[in-house]
């Protein structure tokens, strides 16, 4: 952990340790827009730093949070493996714009937590926002304002169309506008399966949401389902996942014969290791048992996401 101490240390439902920022203010402010979901929803939370956001709202909400850290990974690695919480994903990864656009091109969020973030990415803050959008139903921005933050403030910090949420002091003696952005009922149509696709990969779907309501349609395979909520496990598998562990996902990545195409692309990773998509007559028969070994090197091993297609007999472009 850094020698400052950025956000408290929450650990089963306390703060064991405080931390320079105030937090709780936020929390609030961001507990009482979640209260809004009537279903399962998926979080964001980008610059995690120690996984205050995502940890208490995976234990007050039902929702799955994916934690994005790079400089304090290590501070978050030890505060998750301290708390009893299979809802929290984790990831260790730098985020840039062009990392936000492919996964915004594979992953649909409902709620997206850029608190204190928009400032450490080299790129304009108009821009940021734009992509930001794109990656969820709803954005929860907290924009730098002061002059002693990182990067130069940001001027007019609330977007066409944002809306103000409450305001926060900082530890900087600033006060900045917590902002959201985003609308009640939206349609998605993702084209990209997964991270890392070959670009002739064929995927057409349709993401229709709203506060009480997730659903997918595939109108090649003419299939309705829910949503599950989570991240594909490609993006955990190329994108620094390390929590849950992946020892623990090998235990978890459970099949049934007869599925006909199980690959770390069909499943998804949320509160439990979750298969997805079989049965489908488009498919050449498969062997299910061989497929899911295949699955299982591929979570214990780091490996590249080119290798790992070859070895599923997928083309690479």
């Amino acid at each position: 952990m850094s020698p400052e101490q950025y956000q408290p240390e929450w650990v089963n439902g306390q703060v064991v340790s405080k931390g320079v920022r105030p937090c709780s203010d936020r929390w609030e402010l961001i507990a009482e827009f979640l209260a809004r979901y009537e279903r399962p929803f998926t979080l964001l939370d980008l610059g995690a730093n120690l996984g205050y956001f995502s940890l208490r709202a995976t234990e007050r909400f039902d929702c799955v949070a994916v934690a994005v850290e790079d400089a304090e990974v290590e501070g978050l690695a030890d505060v998750l493996a301290l708390n009893d919480n299979r809802r929290v994903i984790g990831l260790d990864q730098h985020v840039t714009l062009g990392w936000l656009e492919r996964l915004a091109e594979v992953e649909h969020f409902d709620v997206v937590l850029a608190l204190s973030f928009t400032h450490h990415l080299d790129a304009p803050y108009p821009d940021v926002i734009q992509i930001l959008r794109r990656l969820a139903d709803h954005v929860i921005v907290e924009p730098s304002t002061e002059r002693g933050a990182c990067g130069p403030p940001i001027v007019s910090p609330i977007p066409p169309g944002g809306t103000v949420l409450g305001h926060v002091t900082t530890h900087l003696d600033g006060v900045r506008p917590i902002i959201h952005l985003g609308s009640d009922q939206r349609v998605v149509h993702q084209t990209v399966p997964y991270m890392g696709a070959p670009s002739f990969t064929e995927c057409d779907a349709r993401i229709t949401s709203s506060w009480a309501q997730k659903r997918v349609f595939f109108p090649k395979k003419n299939e309705e389902r829910d949503w599950v909520p989570g991240i594909n496990l490609m993006t955990y598998l190329t994108s620094g996942g390390f929590h849950p562990s992946r020892r623990k996902l090998t235990k978890e990545a459970d099949y049934e014969v007869g599925h006909g195409d199980v690959r770390p692309w069909n499943y998804v990773l949320g509160e439990t290791l979750t298969l997805i998509d079989g049965h489908d007559a488009r498919n050449e028969p498969d062997d299910d048992k061989a497929a899911h070994a295949g699955t299982v090197a591929a979570i214990r091993w780091d490996t590249d996401p080119k290798e790992m297609l070859a070895r599923f007999g997928q083309p690479v472009a």
